[in-house]
């Protein structure tokens, strides 16, 4: 008799939806975006290279140096209405350069 309660308490239990997750699927965030900075440019140069030799590149490009971040990576600033992929692939030619990248602003997901 007692299995028979427990067995009906337990089927009226699932019934009920008790076990039933009862949290709203929450909204999908969204999406993160990512921006290019128009004309700027992230830089790494070679670890041996100082901001004498950095500026001196910068300003073959009549760019200025816009602030140093860690790892000798520099931001760059080119003139209004230079090309980026041109910039880009001459700074790339010099042997002082490691890595040429656009400057991207990334904007988290939201809710």
């Amino acid at each position: 008799m007692k299995s028979l309660i427990a067995l009906s308490l337990f089927i009226s239990f699932l019934t009920s939806g008790c076990l039933a997750d009862t949290a709203r699927p929450s909204e999908p965030p969204e999406k993160a975006s990512a921006s290019v900075v128009a004309g700027e440019l992230l830089v790494r140069f070679t670890d041996d290279i100082g901001i004498a030799d950095v500026t001196r590149i910068a300003e073959e490009l009549e760019a200025s140096v816009i602030e140093q971040l860690p790892r000798n990576v520099y931001l760059i600033r080119l003139p209004e209405g230079t090309p980026m992929d041109d910039a880009m692939r001459r700074l790339t030619a010099q042997p002082e350069v490691v890595y040429v990248e656009p400057n991207i602003r990334h904007r988290p997901y939201s809710r």
